[in-house]
């Protein structure tokens, strides 16, 4: 799995050790790689902006369609290969 763009210890670096990037990198593990065209993540908060920078490439190295991320205010944007959709503010 190719490691996103920007150089060690950058903003968009940042990211890989937020929860949205370490869950994903858990799951990728733990199923060996074979990730599900569609996957579902419950998270607290919005996404950082270091993670909105990343997660697009990261979702796209592992081979995930669609990544939906359900918040606590029940709100679900959508993660791509081509970047973030619906309501994140």
């Amino acid at each position: 799995m190719e490691v996103p763009k920007g150089k060690k210890g950058t903003f968009e670096r940042q990211a890989m050790y937020h929860a949205e990037a370490h869950t994903l990198m858990q799951i990728y593990t733990k199923t060996g790689g074979n990730m599900p065209p569609v996957l579902t993540i419950y998270v607290d908060r919005v996404a950082c902006s270091s993670c909105q920078a990343v997660l697009p490439d990261l979702v796209k190295n592992m081979g995930i369609d669609t990544l939906k991320i359900v918040l606590s205010d029940r709100r679900q944007p959508v993660v791509t290969k081509d970047g973030f959709f619906g309501d994140w503010q």
